[in-house]
C-alpha cells in the first residue's frame, strides 16, 4: 500500500496528507518507520522508477568494467497478456463440466466414462475443491499445485468450518483419507464403502436394540442366551466398537469417488495403500500434465498473433526496463515458468541469452509440483516436489547459472537487476526465489528488484504490492538474523532497489 501511495503521489494523482496516508498503511507498516519512510519518499529520497543506468554497476577505482546481467522472471501472466488461454482455470473449467455430467444427482459416478474422457483422479480432487470454494472456504479450486500441497497436508486453508457448521473435511480429499478408504474398502470388499458402512451401522443399531429389548430372534442370531448374560455384554460392546470404528473411517463423498476411481484403475492399491498410493497419484498427475501440454499446444496453434505478441512483450520488458540501447554487451537470462517459448526477438538481440523453461516445454514434458522446502525427507511427498521432478526429468537442470553475485567492482558477470512479470509469486515456487535472492545476496548486495504488471482490472496494483511484500517478508524471515525479518522490503525501498510499476 505504501508503494502504491508513493507512486500515485509521484505521478501527480494524489496530494497526500500524512494523517490520511498513515490511516491507509497496514499494521506491518504502521508507526514511526512508516512516517519516516513516507516523509523521505515525498522528499525524493525514494523513486518509483529505476532506469537502466540506475542499475548499471561499474568497477570502482580499478578501471575494470563489470558486465551486467539481467534476470527476467516470467509467469503465466505473460502468456495471458498475449491473449493465450493458458491458465489452469481455462484448462480445468471445461473438464469440471464433464465431471458434472458424469455424476448423478444421487452422487454416483460413471468411472469408466471419466477415464475414457481423458479425466484423472486430480480432476476429481479439483472438483471437490470447487465445492469447497462454493462454500466460501479459503480455496482457489483451480490451483492444481496448491491442491497437491493440500492433499499432503501442506498449506491447508485456515478456515476449517463455515457459518453453517459444515467442515472442510466434508469435502477435502487428503492422502490420509484416501489410505483410510482403501483399507476399509479392502476389509469390507466393497468399493462403495460409505453405503456398506451406513447399512452395517444400521444393522448394528438394530442388533443392539434387540439385545436391549430382549428380542429372542436377535439372541439366537448372535448366539447368546439372554440380555443379562456376560456373553451378551461382550457382544454388545463389540458391536459398539465396530460401529464406532466404521463411522470413524467413513469417507466423504469426494474421497470415495477419487478412491473408487483409483481402485478400478489400480486394484493393487487396495492391498497396499501405504506402498502404492503415492506412485499411483504421481501416475495420474503425469497423465494430467500430458493433457495440459496437448491443450496448450492447441491454444498456441489456434491463437493468431501469439508469436508476434509475445515477441513484442519480451522486447518491451527488456528495452523499457533493464537494457538501454547501445549496451549490447549486457547479458540476459529469462527464467520462464511457462511451457511456451516467446524467445524469437530475444535471440536476435542477445545471441548468448540463456533461456530456461524450468518446468518443461510444449515439445517435451510439463511439470506440476510443490515447493521442496521442508518436504525432501518425506518419501510420499518427495516425488511431487519441483526440486525432485526437475532433477529427475529427461531435460535435467540448466547447465549455466541463473543468477550471479552482484557486488560492485571487478571483472565478470553481476546480476544487477531481477525483473518479474506475470508471476503469481506463489509458495509453490519459493525455493527458486530463495536460492536466487541468496545467490545475489539480496540483503547486503546491490541487485534491484523490479516487479512489472499490466493493469487489466481494478485493484491490480494493490494486489501486486501485497504479493511482493508477502514474498519479501517470507524470505526475510528465512534469513534468521535478528532485525532482518521485518525490514527487508523497507530496506530495499530506502536503497532504491525495489520497484513496483505498470508496464
Amino acid at each position: 500500500m505504501a508503494v502504491f501511495l508513493h507512486s500515485a503521489y509521484c505521478e501527480g494523482l494524489i496530494t497526500p496528507r500524512l494523517a490520511d496516508i498513515n490511516s491507509l498503511i497496514t499494521s506491518e507498516w504502521s508507526g514511526c518507520l512508516s512516517v519516516i519512510w513516507l516523509r523521505m519518499s515525498l522528499n525524493g529520497v525514494l523513486r518509483t522508477n529505476v532506469s537502466a543506468e540506475d542499475i548499471r554497476l561499474t568497477g570502482e577505482g580499478d578501471g575494470k568494467r563489470c558486465r551486467n546481467h539481467h534476470l527476467i522472471v516470467i509467469g503465466n501472466g505473460f502468456d495471458l497478456s498475449c491473449g493465450l488461454a493458458s491458465s489452469f482455470k481455462d484448462f480445468f473449467g471445461p473438464r469440471m463440466r464433464v465431471i458434472d455430467s458424469l455424476v448423478t444427482e444421487e452422487g454416483a459416478c460413471d468411472y469408466e466414462a471419466i477415464k475414457a474422457r481423458g479425466l484423472t483422479a486430480w480432476d476429481l480432487i479439483l472438483r471437490s475443491r470447487h465445492d469447497m470454494e462454493a462454500r466460501a472456504f479459503n480455496v482457489n479450486w483451480c490451483d492444481v499445485e496448491t491442491a497437491i500441497a493440500n492433499v499432503f497436508g501442506i498449506s491447508l486453508p485456515e478456515d476449517g468450518i463455515d457459518d453453517e457448521g459444515v467442515m472442510i473435511s466434508d469435502y477435502a480429499v487428503s492422502f490420509g483419507s484416501l489410505q483410510d478408504y482403501f483399507y476399509i474398502a479392502n476389509e469390507v470388499n466393497a468399493l462403495d464403502a460409505s453405503d456398506y458402512i451406513e447399512n452395517r451401522v444400521d444393522e448394528i443399531e438394530r442388533l443392539r436394540d434387540g439385545i436391549d429389548n430382549g428380542d429372542r430372534e436377535v439372541f439366537a442370531g448372535l448366539g447368546i442366551e439372554a440380555s443379562g448374560d456376560s456373553d451378551a455384554s461382550e457382544v454388545y460392546s463389540n458391536l459398539f466398537m465396530e460401529g464406532s470404528r466404521l463411522l470413524g473411517h467413513r469417507p466423504n463423498p469426494w474421497t470415495e469417488r477419487v478412491g473408487h476411481f483409483l481402485a478400478c484403475e489400480y486394484p493393487q492399491v487396495l492391498e497396499d495403500p501405504e506402498g502404492q498410493l503415492s506412485s499411483i497419484l504421481m501416475s495420474e498427475l503425469e497423465r494430467m500434465e500430458h493433457y495440459f501440454n496437448c491443450y496448450l499446444k492447441d491454444e498456441v496453434a489456434r491463437k493468431d498473433g501469439y508469436s508476434d505478441c509475445s515477441d513484442n512483450l519480451m522486447r518491451k520488458l527488456i528495452e523499457h526496463t533493464v537494457v538501454a540501447d547501445g549496451m549490447p554487451d549486457d547479458a540476459v537470462t529469462v527464467l520462464n515458468f511457462n511451457y511456451t517459448s516467446p524467445y524469437r526477438w530475444l535471440k536476435q538481440r542477445f545471441g548468448d541469452a540463456d533461456l530456461v523453461n524450468i518446468h518443461g516445454m510444449l515439445d517435451g514434458e510439463s511439470i506440476f509440483g510443490i515447493d521442496g522446502s521442508g518436504n525432501l525427507d518425506d518419501r510420499d511427498i518427495l516425488p511431487f516436489t519441483k526440486t525432485y521432478r526437475v532433477l529427475k526429468s529427461a531435460r535435467g537442470v540448466p547447465s549455466g547459472s541463473i543468477a550471479y553475485p552482484s557486488q560492485r567492482g571487478g571483472d565478470g558477470l553481476k546480476t544487477s537487476s531481477i525483473v518479474f512479470f506475470g508471476h503469481s509469486l506463489s509458495r509453490a515456487d519459493y525455493s527458486y526465489f530463495e536460492s536466487i535472492f541468496s545467490t545475489v545476496d539480496l540483503y547486503n548486495g546491490h541487485t534491484s528488484l523490479v516487479f512489472l504488471y499490466s493493469s487489466y482490472a481494478k485493484g491490480v496494483r494493490e494486489s501486486e504490492v501485497a504479493k511482493v511484500l508477502a514474498l519479501l517478508d517470507y524470505y526475510g524471515t528465512s534469513l534468521g538474523i535478528a532485525g532482518r525479518s521485518n525490514n527487508l522490503a523497507h530496506k530495499l525501498m530506502l536503497e532504491g532497489r525495489l520497484v513496483v510499476r505498470e508496464i
